[in-house]
């Protein structure tokens, strides 16, 4: 098999994956109340606003001067730079989250700080990124964080989705249109076809536990806050 039916192939097994969760059918989503909205925000928000600390360690643990500065050239795009050499300055995710959730009327500043719709299931998810990414070496790393990325655009076209059935303005997903349309991936993966062709076993082990640690996550939520009262 070649990495590009590979790839194909993981895509197309996630899809189905989440075409099958209640957390991505429109139609059921679309009834939630507004409880479960609030609800659904600051859970998620957890989900997601802990990445910091898997970059963190990826910078610290960047075995070379140049891994160092590509994963800070990452981090810069993330804070509203995506030219650090003095391009034009955009939002960052982090406030346009912030927006997402205002627009459902929910102020995310008591969880930066208090923690408390983070749920173990979000915090295991988060520990087990974490925990995975320092008990292999870097290249898996590597690979890893390619899968990561790649799987951002198959989970933003649903998460878009989503977010567009709680009927809000266009503006307020933005959060959404962005990492449905990121190229991370594409900026991520030009080592992947080198390590493919020498340890095929090694890409495959890192996109299977990436691509199912996060359908997991997904999992959780949906049933989270569908069982919310």
């Amino acid at each position: 098999m070649s990495l590009d039916n590979f790839l194909q192939e993981m895509d197309d097994k996630q899809v189905k994956a989440y075409q099958e969760m209640p957390l991505f059918d429109t139609t059921q989503t679309s009834q939630w109340t507004d409880e479960q909205r609030k609800y659904f925000v600051k859970v998620f928000y957890h989900t997601r606003g802990h990445f910091d600390r898997l970059l963190w360690t990826r910078l610290v643990y960047a075995p070379s001067a140049e891994a160092k500065k590509q994963i800070l050239h990452y981090m810069a795009e993330e804070a509203g730079l995506p030219d650090v050499h003095g391009g034009q300055n955009l939002t960052s995710h982090e406030i346009l989250f912030g927006r997402f959730a205002e627009s459902l009327g929910v102020e995310l500043t008591p969880e930066l700080t208090e923690d408390g719709y983070y749920l173990p299931f979000a915090r295991e998810f988060n520990n087990g990124l974490v925990r995975w990414f320092r008990t292999h070496d870097w290249e898996s790393g590597v690979v890893g964080f390619s899968a990561y990325e790649r799987l951002d655009n198959v989970d933003y076209e649903f998460m878009y989705d989503l977010a567009r059935s709680l009927t809000l303005p266009e503006k307020a997903l933005e959060f959404f249109v962005v990492h449905k349309q990121a190229d991370h991936f594409d900026k991520t993966s030009s080592e992947l076809p080198q390590i493919w062709e020498k340890d095929p076993v090694k890409v495959r082990d890192a996109f299977c536990f990436i691509y199912e640690h996060q359908q997991k996550m997904w999992k959780n939520l949906s049933d989270s806050v569908f069982n919310y009262k």
